[in-house]
């Protein structure tokens, strides 16, 4: 059975938002909207948050999540979760899920990851670099199964580790 993580890259210095992860959506942290949904996917065997800043770490250590500590000076999430990924070799593949998809449907997530256990499985996985459309995920396919998944329906080209 390949075992899946879904890692959650959160940032508290955006320049558009900052502190967008916890902003309150109905009294909870969007963080932590999207990693309950996280939770809700029957496929996710770990849901990691990847943060370099201690409030957002205190905040979910405190709703129950794991929290993996990452270099302030990444340029993207992409890159928190490839340390993240590199750091954690009991899984097969990874599930980059995005921050500020508070409605991020979990059997998307199932589907998704149902799928790629099943390519793995039979070898026919796409080649590195190829786009991908899925009806409404969009997802970035890079060495040791890592996969970026949104609601987004628009095209994502793979990005290695």
């Amino acid at each position: 059975m390949n075992r899946a993580a879904g890692i959650i890259p959160a940032r508290w210095a955006s320049t558009r938002f900052p502190g967008k992860p916890l902003h309150l959506i109905a009294n909870k942290p969007l963080l932590r909207h999207v990693w309950e949904r996280c939770w809700r996917a029957k496929k996710l065997d770990a849901v990691i948050i990847a943060t370099d800043d201690m409030r957002i770490a205190r905040a979910a250590f405190d709703w129950g999540a794991e929290v993996a500590m990452t270099s302030p000076l990444h340029q993207s999430g992409t890159d928190r979760i490839a340390e993240v990924a590199r750091k954690t070799k009991q899984f097969d593949f990874i599930i980059n899920i995005q921050g500020d998809e508070p409605l991020l449907d979990p059997a998307l997530i199932d589907a998704r990851s149902t799928s790629l256990q099943q390519r793995i499985r039979s070898r026919t996985l796409p080649k590195l670099h190829r786009r991908i459309r899925s009806r409404s995920l969009s997802i970035w396919m890079a060495t040791r199964f890592t996969f970026r998944v949104t609601r987004s329906p628009s095209l994502a080209i793979a990005q290695p580790l």
